[in-house]
């Protein structure tokens, strides 16, 4: 009979591939069997992203393989729908192919969030989030698109919307991926005599009356000086109520066609942790956990279980 425990990895973030390398390192060869699901082959460093964005790194920098540097740990790629905690099971639907289920004897929870999505017109079908290395790499080459684009018309409304760039959400991905492509921007202009600084437009859009809600009010004031005195317009106490074929619609009425829609209106529950688990979660759709990760409270612990990372309620 085997008696070798079985650990299950719901996530291949930042904690949940620390959570498994560590793990490969404390335990004994053969003491567990450690599987990691996660849908992409790499954990996303995403404090560079905004780095990959503008250039100053390369995407392979922001990325680590998780085959490469796991090598005794089973990497499944799907994701997990759904945690049947009572029954020590989960469901991991593949990306090609019918889902299963996988049994185990421990789980450590670190799905992360997921991009919050709101319902405004438009920006399921413009807008590209900042999570993940394609998105910066798709944000880096819709830019240059644009200007390769732009520099082919003569001034004039098509022009001006493939120079126009809108960012939502003024945290720290928005704000440094936002500076990161203005900087970018404006050393392209150098090498495009056709256009000129005056048509760059670049927004950032902010539904709170600050910016950077992580620091205290004066760097955030500065911040938002230092932006302005660059070019761009920081519009605060806005929404974008609708962002239909480009053309976006602020709260305030203004409105401007923008060929380049950054989502960046920070993070939500993961559907997994919020809806399809027995595990304990609050409010918010986070998993409830001690001090030590453990799932649970002191009074009512959850035995086998832990989580960490952005999927739970620290």
């Amino acid at each position: 009979m085997n008696d070798t425990r079985k650990i299950l990895i719901v996530g291949g973030g930042y904690a949940g591939f620390y959570t498994a390398w560590k793990l490969e390192r404390k335990l004994r060869p053969g003491e567990a069997d450690i599987t990691l699901v996660d849908p992409r082959p790499y954990m996303t460093y995403q404090p560079f992203l905004p780095e990959v964005v503008a250039g100053s790194i390369e995407a392979r920098h922001a990325a680590v393989s998780l085959r490469r540097h796991l090598r005794r740990t089973h990497v499944v790629a799907g994701t997990v729908t759904s945690i049947d905690h009572e029954h020590r099971t989960v469901t991991v639907q593949p990306a090609v192919g019918d889902s299963f289920e996988r049994s185990y004897d421990l789980i450590v929870v670190t799905a992360g969030a997921v991009t919050r999505k709101f319902p405004v017109p438009g920006i399921a079908e413009q807008a590209i989030g900042l999570k993940h290395v394609e998105e910066a790499v798709a944000i880096r080459d819709r830019l240059f698109t644009a200007f390769d684009q732009a520099a082919t018309l003569p001034p004039g409304p098509q022009r001006q919307r493939l120079l126009t760039v809108t960012f939502v959400g003024g945290g720290f991905s928005g704000v440094e991926g936002f500076g990161e492509l203005l900087s970018l921007a404006t050393a392209l202009l150098k090498r495009y005599p056709e256009l000129d600084r005056e048509e760059l437009r670049f927004h950032l859009v902010e539904a709170s009356g600050r910016i950077l809600p992580e620091v205290t009010d004066k760097p955030g004031r500065w911040v938002v000086r230092s932006l302005e005195e660059r070019g761009a317009k920081v519009h605060l106490n806005t929404q974008v109520t609708s962002a239909v074929d480009g053309h976006v619609v602020l709260s305030t009425g203004e409105e401007f066609d923008s060929e380049l829609i950054v989502w960046t209106a920070g993070n939500g529950a993961n559907p997994v942790i919020s809806r399809h688990t027995d595990l304990p979660v609050d409010g918010r759709g986070l998993i409830v956990v001690r001090p030590d990760l453990r799932v649970g409270t002191d009074d009512e612990p959850v035995p086998d279980a832990w989580a960490a990372g952005d999927d739970a309620a620290v």
